[in-house]
């Protein structure tokens, strides 16, 4: 069985250096949690990097809300998601609370990370 994560995780105010040491911690955290011989894990790589975000703002200018925009991004990547796994920390993002609202409505289970109890 095929099991597509969407890691919900805050950005917002972090280096790319921060964002990818917790994305690496909390795909550990999702091989803890739900590794095993009869489920095979695939991430869904939703981190748009630094370099492709700033080149996509520099072609669109100050023509579009680019929260909306990266949001809408990332919703386009939860929908093919089995499971939603909400980082730790995800409660202060207004993105990873969309996400989560998002997979409540369309029936898209969700998975708050073990690491969320280590505060």
């Amino acid at each position: 069985m095929i099991k597509n994560i969407f890691i919900s995780q805050p950005m917002s105010g972090l280096t790319e250096k921060q964002i990818d040491a917790e994305r690496k911690e909390e795909i550990n955290a999702v091989y803890d949690w739900l590794g095993n011989d009869k489920i095979d894990i695939n991430i869904i790589n939703s981190y748009i990097n630094d370099h492709d975000r700033k080149s996509c703002e520099k072609s669109f200018s100050d023509i579009l809300n680019w929260d909306v925009y990266w949001i809408s991004h990332a919703l386009q990547k939860l929908s093919m998601a089995n499971i939603l796994w909400l980082g730790k920390g995800w409660e202060k993002s207004k993105g990873c609370q969309i996400e989560k609202q998002c997979a409540q409505a369309y029936g898209i289970p969700i998975i708050k990370s073990p690491r969320n109890r280590e505060e």
